[in-house]
């Protein structure tokens, strides 16, 4: 086995290269790791710490060194493949067409057009069709992610009620900017394994507060999800985050970091960076009508409502063809009308097209977990948060944090139960 100062230089140097006998340059290749089957190369491996690395100095995260940043690279490697092997075994599959229109609304949302895209996206040093590919590949962790987590969470309206009656009828909240480090224990751990993480957590406590870079420690020694991000969970309010964690944040003020905080996936450690007062929030509701279609093929739905879209455009009542085409049977007979709704009312992907879109006009077709839309927003209007738009931010809340809890322990099972073989000793300790 090579020392680990040898693999850094192989995998963090830009010039590693042979020179054939015709003088010509060429890269070389190696296999670093096996994750169930799906083999991990140093190429990727690079690209990936690249990336991590544009993040981090965004964000003024100072990367930690070399050894304990590799680590967590490989860690955040091994489950992306993980999850993209699950995925492939389940049948999610994103096509050409699907992923084109993601590239372009990606492009749209820069105010660009798909070559102007391309040459921003040459200029900041990224390979368009690498790019492409991530695009690719996170949305189809978005699928598999939503079948093996979303779909399985439930909450209940006793919950929800609960929920309000403690944390959303306050006038008055504060709002907290947090980091987070996660210490994981494995399912079923044993006390001596819970012991060694409980010893390790106390250690990062003890060392951040002597001094040491919170978002550094987080890139280097937590588990967490964000670790790579420096463990910047933004802008929280108390009724955003876990029960266990508000009830530490609320005797929190500027620069504090909490004692162990203990769930079921491990034990998790809080900074506060920051602390701010809110007031109770006015929102701003939309009143829109859609047409939904559902095809045994998405393009076929696409071409479709293109072609629905065009003849709107060209002077057709939206009305009308809504009530004649749309599948979705609680509003055709209103004309598509969906009334006024509050911000969260609708799946993630309805809000995201709906949310950049002029009185009037109508968007291009877009897929969710219902069928293909097209959506016309009427009009907005700022109005007092209602009873149901606390019932819904409420349960949007609750929801967010059974799937944080719930993913980190989906993906330490994956983890688990995977056989996962690394060709140098330094990265074995992504295993634990």
């Amino acid at each position: 086995m090579k020392h680990l100062n040898k693999t850094i230089a192989l995998i963090f140097s830009l010039t590693i290269y042979t020179v054939t006998s015709q003088a010509e340059t060429e890269w070389i290749d190696r296999v670093i790791a096996v994750a169930d089957g799906e083999i991990i190369t140093q190429t990727e491996l690079l690209r990936e710490g690249s990336q991590i690395q544009r993040e981090l100095k965004a964000r003024n995260t100072p990367i930690p060194e070399q050894k304990a940043f590799l680590r967590q690279v490989m860690d955040r490697v091994v489950l992306k493949k993980l999850q993209l092997n699950r995925a492939r075994r389940m049948g999610i599959r994103i096509d050409d067409g699907t992923l084109n229109r993601s590239v372009q609304r990606i492009a749209s949302d820069n105010n660009l057009d798909l070559a102007q895209f391309r040459s921003a996206l040459i200029a900041e040093g990224l390979d368009y069709e690498t790019f492409r590919d991530d695009i690719r590949d996170q949305m189809t962790l978005s699928q598999v992610r939503e079948r093996e987590i979303d779909r399985q969470i439930n909450v209940s309206e006793n919950e929800v009620d609960e929920f309000i009656k403690r944390q959303l009828g306050k006038d008055e909240r504060n709002s907290y900017l947090l980091s987070h480090i996660l210490v994981a224990i494995p399912p079923a751990a044993t006390p001596g394994q819970i012991e060694i993480a409980k010893t390790k957590a106390q250690g990062l406590v003890n060392t951040a507060r002597a001094g040491e870079d919170f978002g550094t420690l987080a890139v280097k020694s937590s588990d967490g999800q964000l670790a790579l991000k420096g463990g910047d969970l933004g802008w929280r309010d108390l009724n955003q985050v876990p029960t266990i964690f508000a009830d530490v944040m609320e005797n929190m003020n500027d620069g504090d970091i909490s004692e162990l905080i203990r769930s079921a996936s491990g034990f998790h450690i809080l900074k506060v960076n920051e602390v701010k007062q809110t007031n109770k929030p006015n929102v701003t509701q939309t009143n829109a009508r859609h047409i939904l279609l559902r095809r045994d093929s998405n393009e076929d739905a696409y071409r479709e409502l293109i072609a629905l879209r065009n003849r709107v455009l060209a002077g057709e009542d939206f009305e009308a063809l809504a009530t004649e085409y749309s599948m979705d049977p609680g509003s055709a007979p209103k004309g598509g009308n969906l009334g006024w709704a509050d911000p969260g009312t609708f799946v993630a992907e309805f809000e995201a097209a709906m949310k950049d879109l002029k009185e009037g006009e109508i968007s291009q077709p877009f897929l969710s977990q219902f069928g293909v839309h097209i959506i016309q927003l009427l009009e907005r209007r700022i109005a007092p948060v209602s009873d149901q738009s606390l019932k819904t931010q409420a349960r949007n809340i609750l929801f967010k944090q059974k799937q944080d809890e719930q993913e980190l322990l989906w993906l330490r099972r994956l983890k688990d139960e995977a056989f996962i073989e690394y060709y140098y000793d330094e990265f074995k300790g992504s295993e634990s």
